[in-house]
């Protein structure tokens, strides 16, 4: 509760800051429709998070009908491509999704069917808050002893996210990790009590049944933005990459660790509209509502402004240099699974 309360004040200081104008601003969604397009199934995290967000736009936009839709697919590739069809004269559209579409553009997969700098940037819901966890099983539980074994970590992943987030740690760090795709939670959970998987990569509150439970402990951050102070002690990517990894690198790593549930306007919204919605995002993630909704669902209340994410996503996407070393860590970290004298200290 001192966290949301640290965050209510801090949140109403910058609508406070902001210009008089704000008000006259959000009228622009008066009477109108907005559209959120959740890139996730009914339930799982990202509507989760979606729904919460949008008890916070009724709140605090009473004369605007705010519709929901599920579509999902293509790790959230789907709800971009609905929103790149809007068209700007009907329905204000957004989508919502993860991580997953960010690296793909990264990465050239071909999900990328779309063209994430096209879109208008409207905020983050929360933090990713990930972290890498071993099981206690193992009998091993700190950083220099895993990287000490003499062979590589099973490491499950339950999607494309998970995947690259530890390809990357395995390349950035002495850890060797054999991960293994396309493992839902449930089965993680069952293959780390049994002991045929070593290591898992989530967001901190997925993992919290089994490390409360003792089978997990947490041996490393992705970042240090936005995690409970309970982490303090666990180190970070930063604190445990090889000296020879580009800074630049790991800061792109931790900067997308800090952006969870992305909000995007399509790519036909007028520019108006988008700074209304940008207000919109600001007062709705302060709203006494939305608060509740994440307090209610054990929610992260992380949120990013929409300028704050636009700034972040132009050194993602753009920074043409870094992405290819990024592609080439990404590439020696696959290797390295399977080789124990492979160095992706210099991919």
């Amino acid at each position: 509760m001192r966290v949301l309360q640290a965050f209510l004040v801090s949140f109403a200081a910058i609508l406070t800051a902001a210009p008089a104008s704000a008000q006259a601003d959000l009228a622009a969604l008066e009477g109108r429709t907005v559209r959120l397009v959740i890139g996730g199934s009914p339930g799982n995290d990202t509507d989760r998070y979606g729904r919460a967000f949008i008890e916070g736009l009724k709140a605090v936009l009473p004369g605007t009908t705010i519709l929901a839709q599920n579509l999902n697919g293509g790790g959230g590739a789907l709800a971009l491509v609905e929103a790149m069809a809007a068209t700007g004269t009907g329905p204000i559209t957004l989508a919502l999704t993860h991580s997953t579409p960010v690296y793909a553009q990264i990465f050239g997969s071909d999900l990328a069917v779309y063209d994430l700098n096209a879109f208008h940037w409207i905020g983050a819901l929360t933090n990713n808050q990930r972290v890498l966890a071993v099981r206690t099983s193992l009998g091993v539980t700190d950083f220099a002893g895993l990287a000490a074994l003499d062979r590589a970590l099973v490491a499950p992943a339950s999607g494309t996210a998970a995947e690259i987030e530890a390809t990357l740690v395995a390349a950035m760090t002495p850890l060797r990790l054999h991960i293994v795709p396309d493992v839902d939670d449930g089965l993680r959970a069952t293959l780390l009590m049994s002991g045929d998987a070593d290591v898992a990569i989530g967001s901190q509150i997925s993992l919290v049944p089994l490390i409360e439970a003792g089978q997990l402990v947490m041996v490393l951050r992705l970042g240090s933005a936005g995690y409970p102070p309970g982490l303090d002690a666990v180190p970070t990517l930063r604190d445990l990459a090889r000296p020879e990894i580009s800074r630049e690198i790991i800061g792109l790593t931790e900067s997308l660790n800090n952006l969870g549930r992305l909000v995007l306007a399509a790519p036909a919204t007028d520019p108006a509209i988008v700074e209304a919605l940008r207000l919109a995002f600001d007062a709705a993630m302060a709203h006494p509502a939305t608060i509740a909704a994440y307090e209610g669902g054990d929610l992260v209340l992380a949120p990013t402004p929409g300028a704050a994410v636009e700034a972040a996503m132009r050194g993602l996407l753009g920074n043409a240099s870094a992405r290819e070393v990024l592609v080439g860590y990404l590439a020696c970290g696959e290797r390295e699974g399977g080789a124990a004298d492979e160095d992706c200290s210099r991919p």
